[in-house]
């Protein structure tokens, strides 16, 4: 039960009626977001203290953090205070947090930031399965952008967790990322809350509570200057008492007759009240402003080089006055508008100089990194000498720790170029390394020029010859590429190792090229030389050439064997998901099914655990096969799991693939969201132009469902381009449908063509089985051959292409109902219709209806048991066991693992439960399932 007694705030009844039913409702097992906005003053973290208080005295655990204009730009700075890491942190996965922030990479960690922002996820939903769960953060309008980033992956999540995830901001903010958070929280329909001014009634009741008196008409004309804003109105209020200018008669508090120049804006009765200080507090006061809202004593009295005792009497007397606050063993400003005022008072000039010097004598103690920095960050220019050597002679892991503010501050001490040649080396190589990883390859092909004409150290020389080769590869410029690599080549100073290296990446650029057989030559060598040297990477990096040269199982055994011998540096593991990425393709490609998904487990898993910067690009490949092995709900799953941004490809591939399922179930409205989706993407030679098959084939569907058959034949012909080269090698998926339609419309010549292309394709060597099943299939239909067709059908069911089967029955069923033979095209269209049904291909069934009933053959009663779209039954068997799980109590971590996959996977596997019983948190899936059961 809430309150009953209104709000525990003065003035504030409707705002506490929705938090306190907010709380309510979390109570009851369901979570909410709720955006408090307001400007400084107006009570917003009152509200929030209120609820606070509340909660733990309904045993709600709370969690709570502030956005803090001096932290903005260090990485989830705000969610890791929330949850309470630190250095000391308790806990292994607080612990760990604490570790990836700090620069301790670990085993393979590729991004420190996104792989402590899972385990932050992981960490919330581990404490909500504990019970009911309030997170708070304030100040959003500060908040750092990897954190806005989990708060939106948190609340997309409320619906089913029991966590309240609130947030408070002011209602004007020039960064459009936290708009767009606003915006997110009120496209859910929870609530964005204005925290407005104080009527009348209430400024009146505020001053009599405070004064412990009535006011008089004078007060009230002053306080009217407040603009109801609480904040303004205590702090004019103590001024006025403090400086004696009221006075009490007969129960009421008036103004002292002669009194004048009362502070007419908020900020100028802050400054009023700060000057009543002592000067040597409000000096410790003005150093205590800059290290932010919350600060350590000990980090002050570094900072000012001043002993410990001699700041306690500043400091208690700041206490005393409600300047500070103590927040457990650190201290806080009362206001964030106070510590602005303070921090106002000293020019900007000297804001600079003195963070300045924050940073070098932290940095010279020892301080943590993101101490040193958050400094560094205020300081704009050119950085002073000791900033070089400090980034110059920090671990590694420790710039890729923050590798945003990393490339900003090696961006500063190298522009102008720092003096002295080993150590600009050492920074330009880092600048380029931490450019590479974030994706700003322009920049980073620029600056690995320069690194490789400096020369230097070998080693370092080396790998910046291998970056340059990459970034040049990555931006399509291949020419570049190889020059680059004929250099190194040539380059007797390059160590053998790397030379290795970059020949074997080379020549995976040739394959883009298209040189097949140079591709293969030079990889082969690479291969040599990688065994010879006992270099698992440069090994790695040519069977990962040698698997896109080759089909099947020799190119399995490629990624296999180079999977084996990998270790757990960054680059090994970046290889390691690109070979799982190509190895899901393949085992699809093979009808491996089995195979398929534990290998889409371990990559999903891994992908989340190591913080990949493009892990939605190995979700793509899982659900490409889901798709193609009939799972098209956890298809849906994985596609649902996908965050933005995303690349090019894989967003052209996800918006796709989810068109392309609804086009089959003929949700039309979900199909044309999806198209839109990928309407501005350019379709490039590569990738793009492969997964774009996915959306053609789905305006195809809509084309033939609008009666435009011939619409649909022109969209499809763009395989049959034989300038396609590597890009035509998805188009067995394509081609059999381009058939059929043909025929339809009377296009023999397309039909002929569609056929030829599908033989090219399965006439080679290592032509795989869905290559040559296409082929059966488009020559079946050409020549109304049944055999074929019925061969084409059970070679597509034996490797479990659910969808290419029931396509190839359907088929034969109208061959045999077009030759007379109704009975058996009645069987036959029986098992079409299941197969269809399976799927929830409505439109397939339709048409295939459509095509039957024309000579006469029609479904039976029995021949369709459909799956209902909402309730029980209509949760697929993966959705039951998942909710199985959640009824027992288990957390989105605790069934990722019973299930061997992602956390998110298993996110996306409840948001579809909850959707389809129709209910609001896990409380009510565990009520649905002991119904059930």
């Amino acid at each position: 039960m809430g309150r009953t007694g209104g709000s525990p705030l003065i003035g504030r009844d409707a705002e506490w009626l929705v938090l306190s039913g907010a709380l309510d409702q979390l109570t009851g097992g369901a979570g909410r977001m709720v955006w408090l906005e307001g400007e400084p003053g107006i009570g917003k973290s009152a509200l929030v203290d209120a609820l606070v208080a509340e909660a733990t005295a309904r045993r709600v655990t709370v969690l709570r953090g502030a956005g803090d204009e001096a932290t903005q730009l260090l990485p989830l700075y705000l969610v890791a205070e929330c949850v309470g890491v630190s250095a000391g942190s308790p806990g292994t996965v607080r612990a760990e947090i604490a570790e990836l922030l700090g620069g301790g990479r670990g085993a393979g960690v590729l991004d420190p930031v996104l792989a402590a922002s899972e385990r932050v996820l992981e960490l919330v939903d581990r404490l909500c399965s504990e019970g009911p769960l309030l997170l708070v953060t304030e100040d959003l309008q500060w908040a750092d952008t990897a954190s806005l980033a989990v708060w939106e992956r948190m609340g997309r999540a409320v619906d089913q967790i029991p966590l309240l995830l609130v947030g408070t901001s002011r209602p004007a903010t020039h960064r459009p990322e936290v708009g767009r958070l606003r915006d997110v929280v009120a496209e859910r329909a929870d609530v964005v809350l204005p925290v407005t001014s104080l009527d009348d009634a209430g400024v009146a009741e505020l001053a009599e509570r405070v004064l412990a008196a009535r006011t008089g008409l004078d007060i009230a004309e002053e306080l009217a200057r407040c603009g109801g804003n609480p904040l303004f109105l205590r702090e004019l209020l103590a001024d006025l008492v403090r400086e004696g200018r009221v006075e009490t008669t007969e129960g009421t508090v008036r103004l002292r007759p002669g009194v004048s120049g009362v502070p007419g804006t908020l900020t100028a009765t802050i400054r009023r009240r700060l000057s009543q200080l002592d000067p040597r507090t409000r000096a410790v006061l003005r150093t205590a402003a800059l290290l932010g809202n919350e600060f350590d004593a000990l980090e002050l009295a570094q900072v000012t080089r001043k002993a410990a005792d001699t700041l306690v009497e500043p400091l208690d007397q700041a206490v005393a006055e409600g300047i500070l606050l103590e927040v457990g063993d650190r201290l806080a400003f009362r206001h964030a508008l106070i510590r602005q005022v303070l921090e106002e008072e000293l020019p900007v000039s000297m804001r600079r100089a003195l963070h300045a010097q924050f940073a070098r004598t932290l940095a010279e103690e020892g301080a943590l990194v993101n101490a040193v920095v958050r400094h560094l960050l205020a300081v704009s220019g050119q950085l002073e000498s000791w900033v070089a050597r400090w980034l110059a002679g920090l671990p590694e892991r420790m710039v890729f720790a923050e590798p945003r503010i990393a490339a900003q501050l090696l961006r500063q001490v190298l522009d102008p170029p720092v003096s002295g040649g080993e150590q600009r080396e050492v920074l330009l190589a880092r600048l380029v390394a931490v450019l590479f990883w974030l994706g700003d390859t322009a920049q980073a092909g620029e600056l690995a020029d320069e690194a490789v004409r400096a020369g230097g150290d070998p080693e370092r020389n080396a790998r910046m010859r291998l970056y340059r080769v990459r970034i040049a590869s990555r931006m399509a410029e291949n020419e570049t590429a190889l020059a680059a690599a004929a250099a190194a080549a040539a380059d007797e100073r390059v160590p053998e190792v790397w030379r290795a290296r970059i020949r074997a990446w080379a020549s995976l650029v040739l394959v883009k090229e298209g040189r097949f057989a140079d591709a293969y030559q030079e990889a082969q060598l690479a291969l040599a030389d990688g065994t010879r040297l006992d270099d698992p990477l440069t090994a790695g990096y040519a069977r990962h050439t040698l698997s896109h040269l080759g089909t099947g199982d020799a190119a399995l055994a490629h990624i296999d064997a180079g999977l084996a011998g990998l270790g757990t540096d960054p680059d090994a593991v970046e290889l390691r998901l690109l070979m799982l990425s190509n190895r899901l393709a393949l085992l699809n490609n093979l009808g491996r099914q089995e195979e398929f998904h534990t290998t889409a487990s371990q990559t999903l898993i891994l992908a989340s655990r190591v913080g990949a910067v493009r892990a939605d690009r190995n979700s793509l490949p899982v659900a490409m096969g889901c798709y193609d092995f009939g799972a098209w709900d956890e298809a849906l799953t994985h596609l649902d799991s996908m965050q933005s941004p995303l690349s090019a490809p894989v967003l052209i591939g996800r918006h796709g693939l989810a068109a392309l399922i609804a086009a089959h179930r003929e949700d039309w409205e979900r199909l044309h969201k999806h198209v839109l989706a990928t309407s501005a993407v350019p379709v490039t030679p590569g990738d793009v132009r492969i997964f774009s098959g996915y959306v053609v084939a789905a305006q195809a569907i809509r084309a033939e469902a609008d009666g435009a058959p011939g619409r649909a034949v022109e969209l499809l012909t763009r395989w049959l381009d034989p300038g396609l080269g590597i890009d035509a090698k998805e188009r067995h998926m394509w081609l059999p449908e381009l058939a059929r339609l043909a025929l339809a419309a009377g296009d023999t010549a397309t039909a002929r063509a569609a056929v030829a292309a599908a033989d090219v394709d399965a006439a080679q060597l290592d032509a795989l089985p869905r290559q040559r099943a296409a082929a059966q299939l488009c020559q079946g239909q050409l020549d109304d051959d049944v055999p074929l067709l019925r061969a084409a059908a059970e070679a597509y069911r034996r490797r479990g292409w659910t969808i290419g089967h029931a396509a190839a029955l359907e088929e034969v069923a109208v061959r045999l109902a077009r030759a007379g033979d109704l009975l058996a095209a009645r069987a036959t269209f029986t098992q079409t219709v299941r197969a269809y049904a399976d799927l929830g291909a409505t439109w397939d069934l339709r048409r295939a209806d459509a095509r039957l009933r024309a000579y006469g053959v029609r479904r039976g009663p029995r021949s369709l048991d459909r799956r209902p779209a909402t309730g029980w039954g209509a949760l697929t068997p993966t959705e039951r066991r998942v909710a199985a799980l959640v009824a027992n109590g288990h957390s989105n971590p605790d069934i990722a693992a019973e299930l061997y996959t992602s956390r998110r996977t298993v996110e996306a596997h409840v948001s579809h439960i909850l959707g389809k019983l129709n209910v609001r948190s896990r409380m009510e899936i565990m009520k649905a399932f002991a119904a059930h059961c």
